[in-house]
């Protein structure tokens, strides 16, 4: 299986983005829009795991999420991944909330290793580039570039709730994904001081 942890962003966000969107995705059909049903801020990208390696992921973040509180987060302008001169996703970039969620994926991570340790599981190695909180809204298999007028002055905001573990398919129509858990934030002693 091809598993994810990801945070998804509550449904009047989603609706604010749609509008928000909707004359840029009118504009550039050379780009591949993330369906709404998939919008997400990554927490961690896992690979391929098999069944005993997402059960350790299950029993981490039912022990991580009792003690991270909800997240109040914004997401104010567009960013291009992997950098502005080979632009392949069009993401929007987390402003209030990034450092938390960042400390949140670091956290996460943390534990997981130790659990990979204390279970002999070999997880995929850690990202070595760093983590940056954003969601993705548009891909690019050949690369883009935004115009000026359409960089849209964006300032949207909600609170992140839970953490969603997928399995991620792809498929030639665009990725499938399935939760496969849901885990709420039920506040505690987490906060983004003390991961």
């Amino acid at each position: 299986m091809r598993l994810f942890v990801a945070l998804p962003p509550p449904a009047g966000f989603l609706d604010r983005l749609d509008e928000a969107l909707f004359p840029l995705r009118s504009r550039r059909r050379d780009l591949r829009w993330v369906p709404r049903e998939n919008t997400h801020i990554t927490l961690a990208f896992l690979g391929e795991v098999d069944s005993r390696g997402a059960s350790l992921v299950d029993a981490v973040l039912r022990d991580i999420t009792g003690m991270i509180k909800p997240i109040a987060f914004t997401a104010e302008k567009f960013i291009a991944l992997p950098g502005a001169g080979r632009a392949t996703v069009l993401a929007l970039g987390v402003a209030e909330g990034r450092e938390r969620i960042s400390q949140g994926a670091s956290f996460f991570e943390q534990r997981l290793a130790g659990a990979a340790v204390e279970g002999h599981y070999p997880f995929r190695p850690r990202e070595k580039r760093p983590f940056t909180p954003h969601i993705t809204v548009a891909r690019s298999g050949r690369g883009f570039t935004l115009a000026p007028e359409e960089r849209l002055p964006l300032h949207l905001g909600g609170v992140l709730e839970e953490a969603v573990l997928f399995q991620s398919e792809l498929r030639k129509t665009g990725p499938i994904y399935t939760p496969l858990g849901v885990y709420r934030f039920t506040g505690g002693n987490f906060d983004a001081n003390s991961p």
